[in-house]
């Protein structure tokens, strides 16, 4: 019965319209020309002819493993991608406090803006073990949005990291056969439909999201993120 639950609920995920592409790992059930024409603001017209559809996620995750940067393939809950997700659900906070701090005209939003901004390298620095690196690897850092964009994408975005948290959770309990799958699958497809649903609230509020640049030499002086929309992310399988 459960199984057979989480599986109905697992079709909800795959939303038939968002306004963005969604992330390298995370291909959504977006019609591929709806996403060009909402990002540049033209409408859809009755007779258009029926749209490729892409997807939000690829099934390589569900059964509680994921690749590092390297291309190692782990289990979830191994400590790396414990303290990789740990990382990102702080920046995701971060994001939040910044919507609400903006409310009150406070001053201290560059230098938050910079700390995400150096929280990305070190998610980028966790996710390449040196195990399995090489030069290449080290000289690469992987840029994405810093959740923000509006206090809904903000809050979705951390729900998000709360989701994978419950993921990494989950999987000891799966692999030991305590539980049934089913439960693990729906939550690492879950996150991906959070990820793409806090990039479309950004969009449908008229929000701008702010993309990660490389802090120069700490945190008073990095530079502001630029602002984008649409920008490739590295959320996970």
């Amino acid at each position: 019965m459960l199984g057979r639950a989480l599986s109905s609920q697992l079709r909800i995920i795959q939303i038939a319209a968002v306004p963005l592409s969604a992330s390298a790992n995370a291909h959504a059930a977006i019609p591929s020309a709806a996403v060009r024409r909402l990002n540049s603001g033209q409408a859809q017209s009755a007779d258009a002819e029926p749209e490729k559809k892409l997807r939000i996620y690829t099934r390589t995750g569900d059964k509680g493993k994921t690749s590092t940067y390297t291309g190692e393939r782990r289990r979830k809950d191994d400590e790396l991608f414990e303290a990789l997700g740990t990382t990102d659900e702080l920046s995701s906070i971060l994001g939040i406090v910044r919507e609400f701090a903006a409310d009150y005209g406070h001053n201290f939003d560059a230098q938050l803006e910079s700390i995400q901004c150096i929280l990305q390298d070190v998610g980028s620095a966790l996710a390449t073990p040196l195990s399995s690196a090489r030069p290449a690897h080290l000289q690469k850092t992987a840029f994405s949005s810093n959740y923000s964009g509006g206090k809904t994408s903000a809050f979705l975005h951390h729900a998000r990291g709360v989701c994978r948290r419950a993921e990494r959770a989950v999987i000891p309990l799966v692999l030991s056969g305590q539980v049934d799958g089913e439960p693990l699958k729906y939550l690492n497809r879950l996150s991906d439909y959070l990820f793409v649903l806090a990039r479309y609230a950004c969009h449908k509020e008229g929000k701008v999201e702010k993309i990660y640049v490389r802090p120069k030499t700490g945190v008073d002086t990095a530079p502001a993120a630029a602002e984008v929309t649409g920008k490739k992310s590295t959320e996970p399988e």
